[in-house]
């Protein structure tokens, strides 16, 4: 819970940080939430290129192809015609580097210019600490910043949507909103895109029900859903035509399999509760 709770300060002290213009010196960027991350990395980047000669202060590297005398080049450049200079680099593992690489990268971040903003963003590699390498743990710890982006609460997804669709001359009641939620995955990444497809769709100014379930494609657990869900009504032959449905898409069995399950003891859960009173 304590690791959650940083991770939310750190989020919340980035948006400060862009809003005053004034970022920190070293940041690492993880977590699911795709969109979020490209939305702040762009924002950051903004700060960095609005100036004259804004191609020689962005410097962006690729992780996997990586030399660490490249990096310290990029980290020790002077800024041009601006105060600050910013460098990227992407998809780094930064706790499999050789233990040569991780004692330059602990000394690196132990002393980074105060004109550099550094950002490690983790995509395809997972950002995965290791407690044993103390001194690069210790020296990310007092100086980086390491930043989570998580899946949105489904009140704030559907907040997001409404303004979305705003934004597009359309207007969606909270509830339908929370219900296109449902059928994505619920990243912001896949609501994004099924929201331009329901705006183009939608003939009115009012999104309809109708216009959602003609467009948006359902994530698996929202086909998982109608599947359980016909199964609770002993409707075994719709359960069946719905599982069909779903194989013919060459979804993988196993995940379906999975999922029907987690969805059968949720409502197992939600059926003794019931019955014990409970809301």
């Amino acid at each position: 819970m304590a690791q959650k709770q940083q991770s939310g300060a750190e989020y919340a002290a980035l948006k400060a940080a862009i809003r005053a213009g004034d970022p920190a010196q070293l940041y690492l960027f993880y977590g699911e939430e795709s969109y979020l991350r490209e939305y702040y990395l762009e924002k950051l980047r903004g700060l960095f290129t609005d100036g004259p000669a804004a191609e020689f202060n962005l410097h962006r590297l690729d992780g996997r192809s990586l030399d660490l005398d490249e990096l310290s080049a990029a980290v020790e450049a002077l800024p041009m015609m601006a105060e600050r200079s910013y460098v990227e680099v992407d998809d780094y593992d930064l706790f499999a580097a050789p233990e040569s690489d991780r004692t330059r990268l602990t000394a690196l971040f132990s002393d980074l210019p105060e004109y550099v903003c550094l950002v490690f963003v983790f995509d395809t590699v997972a950002y995965k600490p290791d407690g044993r390498l103390k001194k690069l743990t210790a020296a990310l710890r007092e100086h980086g910043h390491a930043v989570e982006f998580v899946r949105q609460s489904q009140s704030e997804l559907a907040a997001w949507i409404v303004r979305r669709f705003r934004q597009a001359g359309k207007r969606i009641d909270t509830k339908l909103a929370e219900y296109l939620v449902f059928l994505t995955d619920g990243t912001l990444s896949s609501i994004v895109s099924e929201v331009a497809k329901v705006a183009a769709f939608a003939s009115g100014d009012e999104i309809e029900k109708t216009d959602i379930d003609m467009v948006v494609e359902k994530s698996l657990d929202a086909q998982v859903f109608d599947i359980t869900d016909a199964m609770a009504q002993r409707n075994f032959d719709g359960a069946l035509r719905k599982l069909s449905e779903v194989l013919a898409m060459q979804t993988e069995p196993i995940p379906v399999l999975a999922a029907i399950g987690s969805n059968l003891r949720r409502m197992s859960a939600a059926h003794t509760l019931m019955a014990r009173g409970k809301g």
